[in-house]
C-alpha cells in the first residue's frame, strides 16, 4: 500500500509541518511519501504528478489559502483513480466535516483535530482491509450516509518522533522557512473559544428563565465538578475526569450537548451564577447587549464611556481593557472619520492626479465632497 501526504503551500519557501508530523508518526510501520506544491502551480500539473506517484492512500493538509485548489485536485484524481482513498485534515475542513463531505464526493475521510493518531489508525485499517468505523476523531462516508466518530484522545507529544529528521529535506533547508512547534493548543480555557466545539461542548446554554450561561468545562476538574453537582457522574467517564464518549451514536457531539442542555435548563441564570462560585464551575452569565451597561462587573471595570462625535453626535464606546499607570485612558485622540472625509487625502497619497480623481468622481466610484 503506497501512501502520499501532500499540501499546497502559499509559496515555495514555506515548508508544511503537518505532513512531516504525519510521516514521522506513521513510520516505520508505514512508509509515507511527502510531496509539496504551491497554489500557483497549474491544477493539471499537480494532478498528473500525483497520479504518476500511484498512491493507494493520499492525505491533504487543508488551509484557507489552498482549499479551493485542493478540492479541484481531488475531483480530478477520483475521476482517473476512483479507488484512491482520500483523507483530508487541517483547520479549513475539521470544523465543518459534514459540509465538505456532502459537497465533495471525492473525499473519503476528514480527520477532526490532531491527525497523527487517526491517520495512522486509518492506514492500519486500509492495509488490512478492515472497517474504519472504530477510528476515533474522523468523519467519513458509508454509502450515502456520513458518520462522525467520537473525538480522539489527545496525543502525548513526547511519543511523536521529530519531524525534522528526513533526508529528503536536507537539500532544501537553506532556502525554505522551517516551522518549529514549541507547544500545541492553548493553556487557557476561555469560554468563547472555538476549541469548545472540537471538545463536544458548546459555550452557550439556555437556562430555566430563558436566559443563557456561558459554559466552558474543557478543564477536567471543572467538568468533574459540574457532573458531580448535577448528579451525573456517569458523564465523567471511566478512565479519566474528561467527558464520556457517546460512541454508540452517529452524532456524539450533539448528544453530549443535549445532555448538558437538559441539566442547564433546570436552573435559572442567577442560580447557575451562584452555584458556579460555590462549586468552582466554569460557568458565567451570558450578558445580552441591552444588559451590558448595567452589568456590575463591566461597570466596576469602567468598560463604557459616553462621548460625542462631531458629526454623528452622542455615542457610547468601549474603553481600552488595559490599565496604564493604574488608570484607564478614556481620551479620544481622533474621532472616526465621516464617510468620505479622508477620501481625497488617501487618493493623493496614492499619487492620483486631480484629473484622475475628477474622473473617478464623474464615474461614480467616489462621491462628491459634499456627500
Amino acid at each position: 500500500m503506497k501512501t502520499v501526504v501532500t499540501t499546497l503551500n502559499a509559496k515555495y519557501i514555506h515548508m508544511n509541518l503537518t505532513i512531516r508530523y504525519l510521516k514521522a508518526y506513521a513510520e516505520p510501520e508505514f512508509e509515507v511519501e511527502m510531496v509539496e506544491y504551491t497554489i500557483k502551480e497549474p491544477i493539471i500539473s499537480i494532478v498528473t504528478d500525483l497520479y504518476k506517484r500511484n498512491p493507494d492512500v493520499i492525505g491533504f493538509s487543508c488551509y484557507i489559502w489552498n482549499i479551493e485548489e485542493t478540492l479541484k485536485i481531488i475531483d480530478n484524481l477520483k475521476k482517473i483513480k476512483p479507488d484512491l482513498k482520500v483523507i483530508l485534515g487541517g483547520p479549513e475542513v475539521c470544523y465543518e466535516p459534514i459540509h465538505f463531505l456532502e459537497k465533495n464526493k471525492g473525499i473519503d475521510v476528514i480527520v477532526m483535530g490532531e491527525g497523527e493518531g487517526p491517520f495512522k489508525e486509518l492506514l492500519h485499517c486500509y492495509s488490512k482491509g478492515d472497517s474504519i468505523e472504530n477510528v476515533k476523531g474522523i468523519a467519513y462516508r458509508i454509502g450515502d450516509k456520513i458518520k462522525i466518530n467520537p473525538q480522539a484522545p489527545y496525543i502525548d507529544l513526547k511519543t511523536i518522533p521529530s519531524p525534522f529528521r528526513f533526508e529528503e529535506d536536507r537539500k532544501d533547508l537553506a532556502n525554505r522557512i522551517i516551522y518549529i512547534e514549541g507547544s500545541r493548543g492553548c493553556p487557557f480555557q476561555c469560554s468563547f473559544c472555538t476549541i469548545i466545539n472540537v471538545q463536544g461542548r458548546k459555550s452557550r446554554y439556555r437556562t430555566a428563565d430563558d436566559k443563557f450561561v456561558l459554559f466552558c468545562c474543557i478543564e477536567p476538574a471543572f467538568w468533574k465538578n459540574f457532573c458531580t453537582l448535577a448528579g451525573r457522574e456517569d458523564l465523567i467517564g471511566d478512565s479519566s475526569p474528561g467527558p464520556v464518549d457517546f460512541a454508540v451514536t452517529d452524532d456524539p457531539e450533539q448528544t453530549l450537548r443535549r445532555e448538558i442542555q437538559s441539566i442547564i435548563e433546570t436552573r435559572t441564570q442567577a442560580e447557575w451564577t451562584r452555584l458556579a462560585a460555590e462549586h468552582d464551575l466554569a460557568i458565567g452569565p451570558a450578558v445580552q447587549q441591552d444588559e451590558l451597561r448595567t452589568d456590575p462587573k463591566l461597570a466596576a471595570r469602567g468598560a463604557f464611556v459616553d462621548a460625542v462625535h462631531p458629526v454623528a453626535g452622542p455615542f457610547t464606546r468601549v474603553t481600552l481593557p488595559a490599565l496604564v499607570d493604574g488608570r484607564r485612558s478614556t481620551e479620544i485622540r481622533h474621532h472616526a472619520p465621516a464617510l468620505g472625509e479622508q477620501t481625497l487625502d488617501i487618493l493623493a497619497e496614492l499619487w492620483l492626479s486631480p484629473d484622475e480623481v475628477a474622473s473617478l468622481r464623474q464615474s461614480g466610484v467616489i462621491g462628491s465632497p459634499e456627500a
